[in-house]
């Protein structure tokens, strides 16, 4: 991989950096969605993970839900789906009728129609103006 990468879209370029900027920093939804894995929030659900009106796109990485038993402040989501992906295992949530996936880290892994609690990682949620959609 390049030290600097510049990504195209619509023969405009969207960003300008290294690998980890535009996976930890993107500048656009596009980046967000074409640098590794996110989930859109939508607006009902991010209302309820950040606890105020949201008008703007909200994206998360899957590596920043945390999934657990019992999570402070967390929402009640049902296990769909788990898959064993080697150094992390990826696990589909229904919460509400609305779905997010969150990637996790070693063998203790929740069951498919488990009820766990989940939320977001301070700090992690990339936030992009309704003007961008």
């Amino acid at each position: 991989m390049s030290d600097t990468i510049v990504v195209l879209a619509n023969g405009r370029v969207e960003q300008i950096g290294d690998g980890r900027t535009l996976y930890r920093k993107p500048a656009t939804p596009f980046i967000c969605e074409f640098i590794g894995t996110a989930n859109e929030l939508p607006t009902p659900l991010a209302v309820q993970i950040l606890g105020s009106d949201v008008r703007a796109r909200i994206f998360v990485r899957h590596e920043d839900v945390l999934v657990g038993k019992v999570i402070p402040a967390g929402l009640l989501a049902t296990v769909r789906h788990v898959e064993f992906l080697g150094a992390h295992s990826r696990i589909d949530l229904d919460t509400g009728g609305y779905f997010i996936s969150a990637a996790r880290m070693g063998h203790e892994l929740p069951e498919i129609g488990e009820t766990v609690s989940w939320t977001i990682r301070p700090g992690s949620v990339h936030i992009f103006e309704e003007a961008d959609r």
